[in-house]
């Protein structure tokens, strides 16, 4: 949500901004009002808004030279000036001071909702702009780093970026995650999925990783992975392994090696860690290494993921409601594509077959146990359409909602 701030000496103006549109609906929450330049700008200060609508003529600092210190303190605030009076004079300080808009006293409703929608817009296109280029520019480094670790190249670059995480001096160990997949199927279904899950598994690793000690995780090769973890701790280290081993084991149903190197505190010792785990990687022989690890994977609940045992959860708290695949997708803050597959992978079903399955366990309970009417029953379990939920019950028991709830009940008398 993006704050802003209202600044006018009358306050029936303010009121009346306040209430002429519905901010909300344009991502925007007023944060404060000032009636003057000067509290204006403590209440800039305080609340850092991302926008500013000001009035020009106001005592004790008028909105041109309010706006100069904003300016001072922030380049990226979008200002909206407004005025009783339209003075080209004004315009053009506003203008300078890089103003989205002038508005006239009293103020139009359509001609504030345009200038409010051109803002957002321009906010969240610079937001977006901001992403990619630290994207961008996180990737350089990480490439890099790993170009040094792997090869030594570029020794400076490569310890510079690296000192970013971890100042010279401090502890630190590298330690590697390897998966085998032990079926072309299980190979092939996460590989249709490699961005969506490399993704969500570098959030979730870095997560789990960084509750014991800070993080920094590089892809290292197909189906690896490379943390740096700023402790010098062995006992840290092989908690945080066998944690990720819990979660890749179960997320990804794979065989799972960790290993880990000796502690070290000059980044000068990077490449010679890193081909220490590279060892480890293929002899498995140190204290550090949890092994390779069966999925034990087995068709009952239990088993699931827990990201899938999270969906499971979500379903069955809400199935009486209309559920969406992206409403639940936001909730477990997952891919919609990834989590679809986790779930079929796991209880080979779909997520609307199991919802499905969830409904009619529920409406069968409710026609054996009450007298409410098909209908009723329809819109308790989250479907809109009677006529569609009577259909979709016989398909799935052979029997209309009135032919099992007779045949229930004739098995319970009897």
């Amino acid at each position: 949500m993006l704050k802003a701030i209202l600044v006018d000496d009358e306050q029936l103006s303010i009121h009346m901004m306040e209430n002429l549109i519905e901010w909300d609906r344009y991502g925007v929450r007023i944060v404060a009002t000032a009636g003057d330049g000067l509290e204006a700008l403590e209440k800039f200060r305080e609340h850092v808004p991302n926008i500013v609508i000001t009035d020009i003529k106001m005592p004790n600092l008028d909105g041109i030279e309010f706006i100069r210190r904003v300016r001072e303190i922030s380049a990226d605030a979008e200002i909206i000036f407004i005025s009783a009076y339209a003075d080209f004079s004004y315009v053009k300080e506003a203008i300078a001071l890089g103003c989205s808009n002038y508005l006239l006293k009293p103020v139009d409703e359509m001609e504030l909702e345009k200038t409010l929608q051109k803002i957002t817009q321009k906010i969240s296109e610079k937001s977006i702009s901001r992403k990619l280029a630290l994207k961008s520019e996180t990737q350089k480094k990480k490439k890099a780093l790993r170009d040094y670790l792997r090869s030594n190249a570029n020794p400076a670059l490569g310890r510079k970026y690296f000192a970013e995480f971890c100042p010279e001096g401090a502890p630190f160990l590298l330690m590697s995650i390897t998966q085998h997949h032990e079926t072309i199927e299980a190979y092939t279904g996460a590989s249709s999925l490699a961005g969506e899950q490399i993704a969500y598994q570098q959030e979730r690793i870095e997560k789990i990783a960084g509750e014991r000690a800070p993080c920094l995780a590089l892809e290292d090769e197909e189906n690896t992975w490379l943390l740096a973890l700023r402790t010098g701790n062995q006992e840290d280290a092989m908690t945080i392994a066998q944690a990720l081993q819990r979660f890749l084991q179960g997320e990804g149903k794979a065989k799972v090696r960790i290993c880990f190197s000796r502690s070290a505190t000059r980044t000068q010792e990077l490449p010679e860690l890193y081909a220490q785990v590279k060892r480890y990687e293929k002899y498995g022989q140190h204290l550090g290494d949890v092994g390779i690890l069966g999925s034990g994977y087995q068709n009952n609940e239990e088993q699931y993921s827990q990201l899938v045992r999270e969906g499971i959860d979500f379903l069955a708290a809400r199935y009486d409601q209309n559920l969406s695949l992206d409403e639940i997708c936001r909730h477990l803050s997952i891919s919609k594509n990834y989590f679809s597959y986790l779930f079929k992978r796991d209880t080979g079903v779909s997520l609307w077959a199991y919802l499905t399955g969830i409904r009619m366990r529920r409406a069968k309970a409710l026609l054996r146990d009450t007298d409410l009417k098909s209908l009723e029953i329809a819109y308790q379990i989250g479907y809109d359409n009677p006529s569609y939920f009577s259909k979709l019950f016989k398909k799935q028991n052979g029997q209309t909602p009135n032919e099992y709830r007779a045949s229930a009940r004739k098995e319970k008398d009897a």
